[in-house]
C-alpha cells in the first residue's frame, strides 16, 4: 500500500471544504468559500493563509514574480477554489503551473458551484522542492 503525501492534512482540507459546502450550498463566491474554509480549517488547529502569494523557483534560484494562490494550508498545500458549472483543462494547468514552479508538492483544485463539491488532488515533485521551508503537515 503506497503511503499518501500529508494525508492527515489532505483529509482535513477535503473534509473543511465538504463541510462548508454542505453548510453554505453551491451558489456563492470564491471569496466567500475562502472565508469560510479558512474558518472551518483554524477551528482545526491549522493556519490558512488566503490570496497567499508565493515564490517562483527557476534553476534553483527565487524569481522577482510570484504567483497569488487563494489558500496555503499549513505552509504545505495549495487549494484553488473554483465556483464554475464544470473544472476543464484550463483550471488543472493552473494548479500544475503553481506546483511546478514552486516548493509546494501537493495541490487541490475544487469547485463549489455544483450541488455535489467536486475536486481533485494534484502532487507534483521535482527539484524545487528542496528548497521547502518547514511546514507542519503530516
Amino acid at each position: 500500500m503506497t503511503d499518501i503525501l500529508y494525508k492527515e492534512l489532505s483529509d482535513e482540507v477535503i473534509g473543511a471544504c465538504i463541510e462548508v459546502h454542505k453548510l453554505m450550498g453551491p451558489h456563492l463566491s470564491e471569496k466567500i468559500y475562502e472565508a469560510c474554509v479558512q474558518k472551518e480549517l483554524a477551528t482545526k488547529g491549522h493556519d490558512a493563509e488566503r490570496q497567499k502569494l508565493i515564490d517562483i523557483f527557476y534553476k534553483g534560484e527565487k524569481l522577482d514574480e510570484q504567483y497569488r494562490i487563494d489558500m496555503l494550508v499549513a505552509n504545505t498545500i495549495i487549494v484553488e477554489f473554483k465556483t464554475v458549472p464544470d473544472l476543464n483543462d484550463s483550471h488543472v494547468r493552473q494548479i500544475l503551473s503553481y506546483l511546478e514552479v514552486s516548493i509546494y508538492e501537493v495541490g487541490y483544485l475544487v469547485n463549489f458551484a455544483q450541488n455535489r463539491l467536486q475536486f481533485q488532488r494534484f502532487i507534483l515533485q521535482n527539484d524545487r522542492k528542496k528548497y521547502k521551508p518547514a511546514g507542519n503537515g503530516k
